[in-house]
């Protein structure tokens, strides 16, 4: 193959970013789950809120959100 190392060094990076975001998910979910259990009502929640809202919008909604109302609002993902 003339791309074998284009080929291999895609799919280090695929590694790479499926890992980090492997880590990032654990942290954020075992810090959701954490505050799901809390003794505090309100912390229960609002964890209740934000899990339900995002399970809830489908997931070509959020990419739009990210994507063009999140400009209007001045943060840009560039």
């Amino acid at each position: 193959l003339d791309n074998k190392d284009a080929f291999i060094n895609g799919f280090i990076y695929t590694l790479e970013v499926s890992i980090l975001a492997l880590l990032i998910a654990t942290i954020f979910g075992t810090i959701g789950g954490v505050m799901a259990i809390s003794r505090f009502k309100i912390i229960r929640a609002y964890t209740r809120i934000y899990v339900e809202l995002f399970q809830n919008v489908p997931l070509v909604i959020q990419i739009f959100f990210l994507f063009y109302a999140l400009p209007i609002l001045g943060i840009r993902l560039d």
